[in-house]
């Protein structure tokens, strides 16, 4: 069987099975994922539900491999009613001739060209999100798969849990949103503001994914701009930032980064330099629009041991310029004394020690984490998705993704590979007509275990408060310790249906619990400081000249 075939069959859907007839079966299971095949050619049969259960404000998906279908294959959810939005994608390979070595992950619109061929098998995703005003209760659907002259209604049963999940994380998730100029001049069709338009589409995916720190930024001519220039006038950089944070209300963002860090600790250093022009400035900007304890400053990532006293000067000098806004570092073993001058401290998870995590929090820093190989292209689901619940399990407040939209050449036409770090930072690609971000499995099962790290905390308030017997919380809790023990060197075999199975029983616990949060926003169990708070992903150990590095 090719790998092909193989990833297809492996994109779980997170449903039970019961009474599949011909038309629809259990193709195949890989890492715990059950893959159901539907025959369009099969007889009339009327095979057995596919069953959902989700919270108020909560994101759903499942998958149907279709038999003998092309692209003219339409799809739609009969019986949604207010409350229930449902999406149709096909799940395709980028490039199209990577499938027999890599697992397809884009999630191309159902409908929209695709320069691949057809295969046998047309992997259907779908989505169903339920809005925050959604009532509690069952609800019974109809996904209805039209080819040509045949049609298929396979029964969806759902279930909305009597409680809503917060709108925003008490965590901070940091996306690096890496600047495409040769993208973004591809897809403008040569009309003014098109390019802005299409970054801003990319923004708005990143807030419904749940990520709320953008990395990055819409380059700033640093060395042109002369002392006491107005920021406001640097179009389309204050556009785009104002977008982002008054608009979307990213918690965070990155300040530009200034180069150099690493001579701050030689004579006349050009980095000192620059700095004591371009922070002033740049933090009178942040003032004026309110924007200074949303701001992050991260100026230097995986520094080398012999680097530390370049690494305390370049942030002391930061911190001294611009003391409200936050910096953070990433790498693997903080010194001591870098807790006066670096906020947040993002571990790199094959390196971290707890020990170093408990005595950086008793100078004040603020731990983050970053684990690169859980987001390679051809890891199971179960990887990004587990995301969540080692942040919960190791209390983490954010996480570091370097990159989502990392394509140091044309994913379309480059296989996965070192350059690109094997997907690592490529959560994106570009929609191959229009550029506009198509999402991936891997970015959607990442989502699934943010919201997993919801439930985790609505059961911690439930249990304080006594409304959980003694042993089942032990029992939920033990199955938490067995998915994420010993992560710096696990392999990590947990499985979708198992995260599935505890999620379930959590859902099913709190749905019991009359006075949780009835709709989104309502419960925060971690104070956010200030006005916001943020998590970061990061993802390397090697060298790379994008100035990250790869595990």
């Amino acid at each position: 069987m090719s790998w092909g075939r193989i990833a297809v069959l492996c994109l779980c859907a997170f449903f039970c099975l019961e009474g599949w007839g011909s038309e629809a079966r259990l193709r195949h299971e890989l890492w715990g994922q059950p893959a159901v095949c539907l025959q369009l050619t099969a007889g009339s049969q009327t095979p057995g539900p596919i069953n959902l259960a989700g919270a108020q404000n909560e994101h759903l998906f499942f998958l149907v491999l279709v038999e003998g279908a092309t692209s003219s294959l339409q799809a739609e959810l009969e019986g949604l009613t207010a409350g229930l939005e449902g999406q149709f994608f096909r799940v395709v390979a980028v490039p199209p001739d990577s499938g027999s070595k890599y697992p397809a992950d884009a999630l191309l619109p159902l409908g929209d060209d695709y320069p691949g061929s057809a295969s046998e098998l047309l992997p259907l995703w779908v989505s169903l999100k339920i809005t925050p005003d959604c009532p509690p209760g069952f609800y019974t659907l109809h996904l209805v798969i039209t080819h040509r002259d045949r049609s298929r209604r396979l029964p969806v049963k759902l279930q909305v849990f009597r409680f809503a999940l917060p709108e925003d994380l008490p965590l901070t998730i940091f996306a690096g949103f890496w600047h495409q100029p040769d993208f973004w001049s591809r897809y403008d069709k040569g009309s003014p503001g098109s390019k802005v338009q299409i970054i801003k589409r990319y923004y708005q995916s990143l807030r419904e994914y749940k990520i709320n720190a953008l990395g990055g930024s819409y380059p700033l001519p640093l060395d042109r701009l002369p002392p006491g220039q107005q920021w406001e006038n640097s179009s389309p950089y204050h556009e785009l930032l104002e977008y982002a944070l008054d608009e979307l209300q990213f918690s965070y963002f990155q300040i530009p980064r200034l180069k150099g860090w690493q001579t701050s600790a030689q004579p006349q250093s050009h980095f000192l330099y620059q700095a004591q022009i371009f922070y002033p400035g740049y933090g009178a900007y942040l003032r004026r629009h309110g924007w200074e304890n949303r701001a992050l400053n991260y100026l230097a990532d995986e520094p080398r041991e012999q680097q530390g006293e370049a690494v305390v000067r370049a942030y002391a000098q930061a911190k001294a310029l611009i003391p409200r806004v936050k910096t953070l570092c990433a790498g693997w073993h903080p010194r001591p004394e870098f807790a006066k001058v670096i906020d947040i401290w993002s571990y790199q998870a094959a390196h971290f020690r707890k020990d170093d995590q408990e005595q950086a929090r008793r100078r004040g820093q603020e731990a983050w984490l970053y684990a690169n190989r859980l987001h390679t292209i051809g890891s199971p689901l179960s990887h990004p998705r587990l995301i969540g619940w080692l942040l919960y399990r190791y209390q983490f407040s954010g996480y570091l993704l370097w990159g989502v939209n990392f394509w140091p050449q044309d994913p379309w036409t480059t296989p996965p590979g070192p350059k690109d770090f094997y997907r690592r930072g490529t959560f994106y690609y570009p929609h191959p007509q229009t550029g506009v971000p198509l999402a991936t499995t891997r970015l959607e099962a990442l989502r699934r275990g943010l919201q997993d790290y919801q439930y985790l905390l609505l059961l911690d308030r439930a249990c304080r408060r006594g409304l959980v017997p003694p042993k089942e919380q032990a029992a939920l809790q033990a199955e938490v310790r067995r998915f994420t023990e010993n992560f710096s060197y696990s392999s990590f075999p947990v499985s979708m249906a198992e995260l599935e199975a505890v999620r379930l029983r959590i859902g099913q616990l709190l749905d019991g619990i009359t006075d949780l949060p009835k709709n989104s926003g309502t419960v925060r169990e971690r104070p956010r400081p200030e006005s916001h708070k943020t998590v970061i992903r990061k993802t390397s150990s090697e060298d790379c000249p994008c100035g990250y590095h790869i595990l």
